[in-house]
């Protein structure tokens, strides 16, 4: 039978079925990203309360060790709560599998970034590490700035990838950040003193509070 003869019931019939199949399917990227996020998010503050125990047991609770662990708080709450609405957002949920695997695949690469930053958040540690807190803090804002800037550009050089709005604001914050966060690491001779990590933590208290309050993109305050 032609689909033009077919009938009220039939119809509705199908919708139905299709209605079941991507309610399905968003649970599916609900349940995967909700773990996902879950457990880096565990892995990054074990990583983060390791260095921060060692220090305190050592030397005890100073300023230079709750500024780091500081300023690693607000950061990657900040990631975490808007990574995980992003993926949760009605907007994601009823993107194309590609473009959802996309936007997953940057997410935990951020995720993985914030769980090295958490491993790096006492002076100890960064007196002696190849790789400290301000370089992977800066990488964490550039992969974010890239990703906001590639959903752009890859809307108008994909048609099917094309979004409505991409976060523009947080592209903005965090080049704000980036920003910031060179000019404490040139501008004092000790990055990893007193007066640069409360500089640091004072920067990344106010992108906490910008992105969560300011802004909120997801309207959850």
């Amino acid at each position: 039978m032609n689909s033009t003869n077919e009938s009220p019931a039939s119809r509705a019939g199908e919708a139905h079925e299709e209605g079941k199949a991507r309610k399905a399917l968003i649970e599916k990227r609900n349940l995967i990203s909700s773990v996902f996020v879950a457990m880096l998010l565990g892995i990054a503050f074990q990583e983060m309360l390791n260095p921060v125990r060692d220090s305190v047991r050592v030397s005890g609770l100073r300023p230079v060790t709750a500024f780091l662990a500081l300023s690693f708080f607000f950061t990657s709450i900040r990631f975490f709560i808007g990574n995980q609405l992003h993926l949760l957002s009605d907007s994601s949920e009823h993107v194309r599998g590609d473009l959802w695997l996309y936007d997953f695949l940057i997410i935990v690469t951020q995720s993985i970034f914030i769980c090295f930053l958490g491993g790096v958040s006492s002076e100890e540690v960064n007196r002696t590490a190849r790789v400290n807190f301000y370089d992977l803090l800066i990488v964490l804002y550039l992969v974010d700035i890239f990703w906001v800037l590639s959903q752009a550009l890859l809307g108008k050089m994909i048609k099917a990838w094309r979004r409505s709005s991409p976060p523009w604001p947080w592209a903005i914050l965090n080049a704000a950040l980036l920003a910031g966060t060179l000019i404490i690491r040139l501008s004092f001779g000790d990055i990893f003193g007193f007066w640069s990590l409360a500089a640091l933590m004072a920067l990344n208290i106010v992108g906490f509070l910008i992105d969560i309050i300011l802004l909120d993109q997801y309207h959850i305050v």
